[in-house]
Formats: structure tokens, C-alpha cells, sequence
């Protein structure tokens, strides 16, 4: 009886989504590039931001020469803002990448310059979501934007550097609370 009446009662949890950019590009080489992490200009109601800092994930694909692997890690990187008009900016900003290939050899630490256009908007909406088997309720807060961005980056321990060009998502942050009943099917 007391097994039945828990799991009919439902659990309530927090939920929080993280501000986040996602990149996405080719190098000249046609070496695949993403990388996924939470930046503060994403966080802001203020549109005349003029600065942004970021962290999180970065994974570079083979290109068609078959002795190259996957690499990945992690990136940190920054940027000056500057509004062109009111749903336009550019970027420009230093970076540094640390990643490790496939199979774990050497560490490959980067540095980069990187320089974008965003258009973006900024702002708060709430919204529920419903289904059969629970419920979220919140607000999404910060900054959208969709772009293009231009980076060069000189690896520290191989001779050369890469260029790659590609386009920018930047998603709000989520903040609210969920209800799902266990065991619903």
C-alpha cells in the first residue's frame, strides 16, 4: 500500500539548463570542429554587454588523411563585444584548447584568436511543458543569438596552425522545476 501511494505521488526536482554556445565549423583541411560550453554573455539581460568569458567541451573529427584521429578536451576563451546595432555584434577574442587524441598519446594545447558576428536578442519567457507522465514549469533567461565566427589557431606542440570557419548558437539559460510520476509508461 505505501509503495503504491509513493509512486503515485510523483517527484518534484529542480531543473537548470546552463547558458550555452555551440560552435560548429570545418578547419581548411575539412577537419570537423565542435565545441559545446556555458558562456557568461548568455546569462545577461543587459544587450549592451561588453565582454564575454566561456568554458566547456571540444572534440576535432579526422579529416581524409586516415593516419589522423579524433581529438578532444576542453577550451576557455574570451571575447571583447561591440554592438553594431541592435541586434548585431561582433567579437573578437583570445583562447586557449587543450586536447588529447584518441587512444591518449600526447596532450595537444592550442591557442586561438577568434573573431564572430552574432545577432542576438535578449530578454525572459516562461513556459510550461506537459505530457502524461509529468510536468516542467520555468524561464528561460539571457541571451539568443545565431552567428558566424573565423578562428586561427597555432598548436604549441606541432609546427603550422589551423584556420576554421563556421556558425555559433548561443541558447538561454533555463531555470524552473519539474514533476514526473514513476513508473509511468
Amino acid at each position: 500500500m505505501v509503495l503504491v501511494l509513493a509512486g503515485s505521488a510523483g517527484c518534484v526536482f529542480p531543473v537548470g539548463i546552463p547558458s550555452t554556445r555551440f560552435d560548429g565549423g570545418y578547419t581548411v583541411d575539412h577537419r570537423p570542429t565542435m565545441r559545446i560550453g556555458s558562456h557568461v554573455a548568455g546569462y545577461r539581460l543587459d544587450r549592451d554587454a561588453r565582454w564575454d568569458v566561456g568554458a566547456g567541451y571540444t572534440v576535432t573529427a579526422p579529416s581524409n588523411d586516415p593516419m589522423s584521429t579524433t581529438t578532444s578536451g576542453g577550451y576557455l576563451d574570451g571575447a571583447f563585444l561591440r554592438r553594431i546595432d541592435r541586434f548585431t555584434r561582433v567579437s573578437i577574442g583570445p583562447g586557449v584548447t587543450v586536447q588529447v587524441p584518441t587512444g591518449g598519446q600526447d596532450v595537444e594545447p592550442a591557442v586561438y584568436v577568434r573573431a564572430g558576428v552574432e545577432m542576438f536578442t535578449s530578454g525572459t519567457t516562461s513556459g510550461t511543458s506537459n505530457s502524461r507522465c509529468g510536468s516542467v514549469s520555468g524561464t528561460w533567461f539571457g541571451q539568443t543569438g545565431f552567428g558566424t565566427y573565423v578562428e586561427v589557431a597555432k598548436p604549441l606542440t606541432l609546427d603550422g596552425f589551423a584556420v576554421t570557419a563556421g556558425l555559433s548558437v548561443r541558447l538561454p539559460a533555463f531555470g524552473g522545476v519539474g514533476v514526473a510520476i514513476p513508473f509511468c509508461k
